[in-house]
């Protein structure tokens, strides 16, 4: 009878116990469905409002610009530059004295230098990692990654193509003479300072020219006179902008025509491709560019996008107008006119949409999920949208 009660006990037992298996086993696999449809939301969900998590004062003075650095914000003018991380705290304020004062960025290095000055600064989010004066006006000038800086300088009818490490030893030099080669329109080096890209514009026979002259610093380029590897011309228009990809490769912009360089000890041309009509904008990204055209009629504009080997990714027609175009750091793509911001996510849907009663100064995104800084006049304010 007792053997008979403890079989009895153990049949109404073991339906409990599985149960209490099944729920084990459907915990984790709940939490990866969640997780996995918030990874979805974040990242292609469409937002158009937001919650302000916390804010800072900035200065307000007309003249700063505000650039986004390492998930913090640097904002600089003609006097200095200064630093806050993502929490809102001061990390560095350099003073310096230029009159044009431009920068560029490299993953966790900094370039701020003066147009038509003498003076550089490479600076790092935890510090400034050096200055560099030269002994003649700047007129381009771009960072690596590791800090390694290239300048164009010119002094008359002659060039000098420098190239410095963060602490202001030099590393090569070279002179270009611009009634033999031309004018230069801009310069570019790649993220592991190693390629240097270069754009002139010369007049042959009456006709506006323009040579992309590609150097290499590294043991490919050594037995190359003055370490040009490649050398590009283009008879139908300028190439007044020229950028580095994340991998190595380089794209020329003209007026008509996008021009995609690879990465390979002896550059070659993989792809050009031919737009109509006119460029309006370009903006680069890591491994991907757009451009802003008109349609045929010049009454609308539309925003195109294309893999770094040229595959189109997608096109949009734009429905506000704008006064900045460019690919954030997150790869996401912002366009807005200081009142009206679209943020196209990267299949080209509007991932946050807002309307605003107060001037934009800038807008940029940080480390946290869905969060970003929106800059108004004298504010800063991390939001997080919805």
């Amino acid at each position: 009878m007792q053997d008979q009660e403890l079989t009895e006990d153990k049949i109404v037992k073991q339906p409990h116990r599985r149960r209490y298996l099944l729920w084990l086993l459907c915990i984790p696999v709940v939490v990866l469905v969640v997780v996995f449809f918030a990874n979805l939301l974040n990242r292609y969900g469409q937002f158009d409002s937001y919650d302000v998590v916390d804010e800072f004062k900035v200065s307000s003075a007309s003249t700063l610009n505000y650039s986004e650095f390492n998930g913090g914000l640097v904002s600089y003018s003609q006097d200095g530059a200064s630093y806050l991380n993502n929490k809102g705290e001061a990390v560095w304020n350099e003073a310096y004295d230029m009159q044009s004062p431009k920068v560029r960025i490299a993953k966790q290095r900094m370039l701020i230098y003066d147009t038509k000055g003498t003076t550089m600064k490479i600076l790092s989010p935890e510090k400034e990692e050096g200055e560099i004066q030269t002994n003649l006006p700047i007129v381009r000038a771009d960072v690596a990654a590791d800090g390694t800086v290239a300048a164009m300088m010119q002094e008359g009818a002659t060039g000098y193509l420098n190239v410095y490490k963060a602490d202001g030893t030099q590393l090569a030099q070279g002179q270009v003479h611009l009634a033999k080669t031309g004018y230069p329109l801009d310069l570019a080096i790649s993220e592991d300072g190693k390629r240097l890209a270069v754009s002139m514009a010369s007049v042959s026979k009456g006709q506006l020219t323009s040579t992309l002259n590609i150097y290499d610093f590294s043991e490919k380029g050594e037995g190359q006179r003055d370490n040009l590897v490649g050398t590009f011309q283009y008879t139908d228009g300028l190439c007044p902008e020229v950028e580095f990809f994340e991998d190595g490769s380089i794209v020329a912009y003209s007026n008509h025509k996008i021009h995609l360089i690879d990465a390979s000890s002896k550059p070659e041309e993989i792809e050009t491709i031919k737009v109509k009509p006119e460029i309006k904008s370009v903006m680069t990204g890591d491994d991907a560019f757009g451009i802003i055209i008109d349609n045929d009629n010049n009454t609308e504009k539309y925003l195109q996008v294309f893999s770094e080997s040229g595959k189109e990714k997608f096109k949009k027609k734009l429905d506000i107008s704008y006064t900045q175009c460019r690919f954030l750091t997150n790869g996401e793509i912002l366009i807005t006119n200081g009142e009206n911001l679209r943020v196209y996510n990267k299949l080209g849907r509007v991932r946050f949409s807002y309307d605003f009663s107060e001037t934009l100064v800038s807008f940029l995104p940080t480390e946290g999920r869905q969060e970003y800084l929106l800059i108004t006049e004298g504010k800063c304010e991390r939001i997080r949208i919805q």
